[in-house]
């Protein structure tokens, strides 16, 4: 009988590992809820970890810091105060710079905290402007300061502040232009700032150069950036877009130096977020020849696309998640894709081991 029983079990748990109910490769961090989209989420390579907002606005926020290689994480939380999305992680002094609503006797003032993580105490905060609130908080590699980039809340104004951590202080709101910003990104190699803007309800992709306080070039674009990113190239950007009354979406690089913008790929359907791993463009969007049998809008039938940046052709299309998210970086040391889920179900973090075996089974697992 104990014979029958053995060979009865060995039999479920065969069945339930091939079904993928049991995935061999995966490792599912904390189920926080995420009310922001992917700005909010940086990952530090320096010390590998990663870094978002979490909770939902406007209820309790914590900004979150996890360790990639141990999965521990720890919370951070200010009575009184509301974190947006915009923050920095400042690895050599153990410090975050974020952005937060200060709730104080009825009054609501946009601000940004200094963070010491040791002590888990705010050891400096500075007032924005009026109707102003950060978009994006870096501290380039360039750089020994941090830029906190502005929008107003009201009027088409884009400014940059730095912040100098050592003495604690805070410049004066440069002006870099009267236009709405939807996209930017400091770039890693050179003391200048990209940013993706609406002026006279066109698309424009400006260089501004951080040492002349200038903007130095302007390149009108029909794109409509999704997400940007630096690329290898150098002075190199790239993202996934969507142009107006199109149902294709497309992935565009612009060398910023020689102005030259290429189509990397043309797929299909409604392009969520792109990657890239190596020389391979990692690429989610939505199936548009499969129908969704979900009533909720952010569920749809989604495929990745593996594309040889070379080619520019699919090497690998895979079925995906019908969850809605975003490809925030790749951590070389575990050979991990780093996915977040944004969608109002269950937002969430997941470590995705690459290769296209745990790839394929990402659809059995993020549900």
């Amino acid at each position: 009988m104990k014979k029958y029983f053995n060979i009865l079990l060995a039999c479920i748990i065969c069945l339930i590992f091939v079904s993928g109910c049991i995935p061999a490769e995966r490792s599912n961090i904390h189920k926080s809820k995420v009310s922001y989209n992917s700005s909010t989420y940086t990952l530090h390579t320096q010390n590998s970890t990663i870094s978002f907002i979490n909770d939902s606005f406007p209820n309790k926020t914590h900004l979150t810091i996890i360790d990639i290689l141990t999965r521990n994480s720890k919370k951070y939380q200010f009575a009184g105060y509301i974190f947006l999305g915009a923050h920095e992680i400042i690895t050599d002094l153990n410090q975050a710079v974020a952005g937060a609503i200060h709730i104080e006797k009825g009054a609501f003032k946009n601000k940004i905290l200094i963070i010491d993580l040791n002590s888990s105490k705010i050891i400096n905060e500075f007032l924005l402007p009026l109707n102003c609130y950060p978009m994006l908080i870096r501290k380039p590699k360039w750089s020994d300061s941090v830029f906190v980039l502005i929008q107003h809340k009201e009027e088409q104004k884009t400014l940059l502040k730095n912040i100098n951590l050592r003495d604690n202080t805070i410049s004066d709101a440069e002006p870099i232009g009267n236009f709405f910003t939807k996209n930017a990104l400091f770039m890693d190699d050179t003391p200048s700032l990209v940013l993706d803007i609406i002026l006279d309800d066109k698309s424009q992709l400006v260089l501004y150069d951080i040492n002349s306080k200038s903007i130095t070039d302007r390149y009108p674009t029909a794109a409509n950036f999704i997400e940007l990113k630096e690329s290898n190239e150098n002075n190199g950007i790239y993202g996934p877009i969507q142009l107006a009354g199109d149902n294709k979406g497309r992935v565009v690089s612009f060398n910023l130096k020689d102005k030259i913008e290429k189509v990397l790929i043309e797929l299909g359907g409604e392009l969520d977020t792109a990657l890239f791993v190596n020389d391979i463009l990692y690429v989610i969007g939505k199936d548009l020849s499969r129908s969704s049998q979900q009533k909720k809008s952010w569920l749809h039938p989604r495929n990745i696309y593996l594309i040889d940046s070379q080619k520019s052709t699919p090497v690998d299309t895979l079925d995906w998640t019908q969850r809605e998210g975003k490809l925030i970086g790749f951590d070389k040391k575990t050979n991990e894709i780093i996915y977040a889920v944004i969608d109002y179900d269950n937002p969430n973090i997941w470590f995705i081991l690459n290769n296209k075996e745990t790839l394929s089974r990402v659809k059995n697992i993020i549900k």
